[in-house]
């Protein structure tokens, strides 16, 4: 927006800007007319009367007679979509002839003509092509099917080139026609979103992401005072009596846009009639410019109308066709026991100040509004700065080797990949992403995208919302966070969210009482210590809508019940706040069937670090990391580069490929990890127990407490009642997974011994596998992974491996003897020293 025009908004017009006041604004309406084999005036040109025959001559002639005896001059031109028949580029070549010449005889321009596509305005040979190729490359088709509208887009570039900001587009397949001279806009609906080739999909259809779109691009000119129009093809009230002629989602239409306009064109229905959208808004269909008589209802002549806006009116002259005179005639049939041709209706039009002058009562409510917009805009503006500082940086709290270095997220961001869940079904709960992954492709029902372009496939699939899965470190927070900065430095669209959405990040782990609304939850997030926001600007934020909820970490909620709680919660409020978004992200395990989120979810997978996103991360690693604590950031590039490298070439040898620690670089939580100790060492741990050791503090322990969360168990107890679980479970040949009951004889009494006091052993199992996600297995009965890593990470391994059967024996009996002594404290001082690690391991007590 230009400066002159944000001041004229923000002062309500006082001495900024003259009111125009004009007395009407006059605009020809015309709507399937249908170029092709179906076309009435299909006389050849060349003949005798060829040019009078045309539909272009009789509608000249009946144009100019409108001019000179009823003083009626368009100044623009709606044509609302059956520009053609079948979408061939032959018709849109006819139809251009025909349009430039009625912007000929209108004495008008290109740039004063809106128009938009019909369902025959597709092509529906390339939408069928499009289905064989999907079909011949074993791929899904993805709505709204771009290649139907190659002809139209073809059609619509040439014919709009000498005017840049008219637009249709892929990302955007819609237009908003800016008439600045006449104070006007028109919102050209693409009501053919659903329909292709198929049978069943001939119906009207626009989508809630393009009504958003409009209503969020309409509040300007409401700011202004212009005059909105809305274009679409399909009949908006549902009244046709079949309902291919209907638009479907008109309930979305009003939802959205019911504020936003102030008139209504459409066409398909070849009935010119009326209707309204509110009190204030009424609905003017065309019938047919040009189909054949055969073509219509039999009581509907070809129609074209012409409508004239004033203050607190709207007329219309009704045209229709005399075959027998050969000349078109005032028509009666859409005036409602008249005889007149022409219909006049009062209408009181709501913010239109700008083109008709201004009302007392329309003023007072256009300067509050704009003043509390202005208040509302000054206020998103500071909540945008302290949001993006807040989340901009990676937290580096939660590992045993600490930096003090700012990391921004996108400098070190490496976009994650994830799997479409597309069962359709919740007839499994899944354990990891590598669970996740071999059920889904036992079931052929996986399909894996970049994160970053999951809007878009929830757009397509009529799925608005998102559920992403993923392991514990798995990059799910630091993936909501990009989006979050995404938005505000990109802008949502760039990710195929509407415009102007804005994106408030909720942790779900500070939801203290879930019996409280969500009004209440955004109050009490915006109003922390880091926002300090106005009071009631969360409210006003609700108010405002077009939000983006990202609710980070479902499984972050104390227990079943209240997740249960808090999944019903979030359903219940997408209804409500039915113009947002939400985004939530959950541990596979915590997302058990019991909290699973409704259809309205597109549920994914966050995918593990790939070998070469794994380099790529090393490399945006070091290269922020050296550049924060370089003396010479110039030279800090080299030095990256240099450690990145020589990293990377450890983790790619073959004794550590074919170890635990290649498995671990595919983590990016366990990877930060792998870099800070790499870095702080200058080399990777000669004992590769030792990073093992490390990975599972951070897990289990390290990580929650710099999150705030519970820490059920500590990484020292954890190790010591997994050990003699891990040797048990080690010694026995090809095993890497057991059962509770099969692991209880091994860890109950360490338990004992430690004075664990949260439940029983397959609670302790289950806190483990919950919390750190490394304790898991196959199925929910069956556990492993942490078992083997604890085994690899203890110095006693070696000993364990050698199967020395004093060593066994000794183990045996001290088990027997802590199950006997009921887990008191035992007085060790009189056994021999060095034994004492061992016992430590065991019991924990010494």
């Amino acid at each position: 927006m230009k400066d002159a025009d944000k001041k004229y908004i923000q002062t309500g017009f006082k001495d900024n800007r003259k009111m125009s006041e004009k007395k009407s604004i006059t605009i020809l309406h015309l709507s399937d007319i249908q170029f092709g084999v179906s076309h009435r005036f299909g006389v050849d040109v060349k003949t005798e009367d060829g040019s009078i025959e045309t539909l272009l001559g009789r509608l000249t002639d009946d144009l100019k007679e409108m001019r000179d005896d009823y003083a009626l001059t368009p100044e623009l031109i709606v044509l609302t979509g059956d520009l053609v028949e079948w979408g061939m580029r032959k018709e849109y070549d006819d139809f251009s002839t025909f349009i430039d010449g009625v912007i000929g005889c209108t004495k008008l321009s290109r740039g004063k003509v809106a128009l938009v596509p019909g369902n025959h305005d597709i092509n529906q040979s390339f939408c069928e092509a499009y289905f064989l190729e999907c079909k011949g490359n074993e791929e899904k088709t993805i709505e709204p099917y771009w290649r139907k509208w190659k002809s139209y887009k073809k059609f619509f570039d040439t014919f709009y080139k000498d005017f840049p900001g008219i637009t249709f587009t892929k990302e955007k397949p819609w237009t908003l026609f800016v008439f600045d001279d006449l104070e006007l806009v028109v919102a050209g609906l693409n009501s053919t979103i659903k329909e292709s080739h198929r049978d069943n999909d001939h119906y009207g259809w626009c989508g809630e992401n393009q009504y958003r779109w409009f209503d969020d691009q309409l509040k300007e000119y409401i700011k202004r005072g212009w005059f909105r129009i809305a274009a679409v093809h399909h009949n908006v009230r549902r009244n046709a009596t079949k309902d291919d002629a209907n638009l479907r989602d008109e309930k979305d239409l009003k939802r959205y846009l019911k504020e936003s306009l102030n008139l209504i064109l459409h066409g398909h229905v070849h009935d010119a009639d009326m209707d309204w959208l509110t009190n204030v808004s009424p609905i003017l269909a065309t019938g047919s410019a040009a189909l054949k008589p055969e073509k219509l209802p039999s009581e509907i002549p070809n129609q074209y109308q012409i409508i004239q806006i004033e203050k607190n009116k709207i007329s219309r002259w009704c045209r229709a066709y005399s075959n027998k005179k050969k000349k078109w005639m005032g028509d009666n049939l859409p005036v409602d026991g008249g005889n007149d041709w022409k219909q006049c209706q009062k209408v009181t039009f709501k913010k239109v100040f700008s083109i008709f002058g201004i009302d007392k009562e329309d003023k007072k409510e256009s300067d509050a509004t704009l003043q509390s917009d202005s208040n509302m805009d000054d206020e998103i503006k500071d909540y945008r700065q302290k949001a993006e500082a807040l989340h901009s940086t990676l937290p580096v709290a939660g590992f045993v080797t600490q930096l003090k270095v700012s990391i921004d997220i996108v400098d070190i961001f490496v976009p994650l990949r994830a799997m479409l869940d597309l069962r359709g079904l919740d007839d499994e709960q899944f354990l990891s992403s590598e669970h996740a992954e071999e059920c889904l492709k036992r079931s052929d029902a996986g399909l894996e995208i970049s994160l970053l372009e999951a809007f878009r496939q929830s757009e397509r699939r009529g799925q608005k919302h998102l559920v992403i899965l993923g392991d514990p470190g798995s990059g799910k927070t630091t993936h909501l966070k990009r989006l979050l900065l995404w938005c505000l430095r990109k802008g949502p669209e760039s990710i195929a969210l509407p415009s102007g959405m804005l994106p408030v990040f909720l942790p779900l782990r500070e939801l203290e009482n879930i019996d409280r609304s969500l009004d209440v939850f955004i109050e009490e997030q915006l109003n922390s210590r880091h926002y300090k926001t106005p009071k009631g600007f969360g409210k006003g934020l609700l108010k405002r809508g077009n939000l983006l909820f990202l609710l980070d970490g479902l499984d972050e909620v104390a227990n079943l019940s209240q997740r249960e709680l808090v999944a019903k919660w979030i359903m219940e409020a997408i209804p409500v706040y039915s113009n947002c978004r939400f985004v939530v992200t959950c541990r596979f395990a915590g997302y058990s069937p019991t909290v699973h989120l409704n259809e309205g979810f597109l549920e994914m997978h966050v995918r593990p670090l790939t070998g070469d996103q794994m380099v790529r991360f090393v490399h945006n690693w070091y290269r922020v990391v050296e550049k924060g604590l370089a003396k010479d950031p110039e030279l800090s590039k080299g030095i990256a580069a240099e450690k990145a490298n020589k990293l990377i070439k450890r983790l790619q040898e073959p004794d550590f490929r074919a170890s635990r620690v290649f498995e671990l670089t595919r983590n990016p939580l366990l990877l930060t990890n792998i870099c800070l100790v790499h870095r702080h060492r200058g080399a990777l741990p000669r004992k590769r127990a030792q990073l093992y050791e490390e990975c599972i503090n951070v897990l289990l322990e390290h990580w929650r407490e710099a999150k705030g969360l519970k820490v059920s168990v500590t990484a020292r107890d954890g190790c010591r009642a997994l050990q003699p679980a891990a040797y048990w479970l080690h010694s026995k040949e090809g095993r890497t997974q057991a059962t509770a009951e099969e692991l209880k004889p091994h860890i109950e009494p360490v338990l004992k011994a430690v004075d664990w006091k949260e439940g029983t052993t397959e609670d302790f199992l289950r806190t483990i596998r919950d919390d750190s996600g490394l304790l898991t297995g196959w199925d929910q009965e069956n556990y492993g992974d942490l078992c083997t890593l604890v085994f690899r990470s203890t110095s006693l391994r070696g000993k364990f491996a050698a199967g020395h059967s004093k060593m066994r024996l000794f183990y045996a009996n001290w088990l027997c003897i802590l199950e006997n002594h009921g887990g008191r404290r035992l007085d060790c001082s009189c056994l021999p020293l060095k034994i004492h690690p061992f016992l430590s391991l065991i019991c924990g007590r010494l």
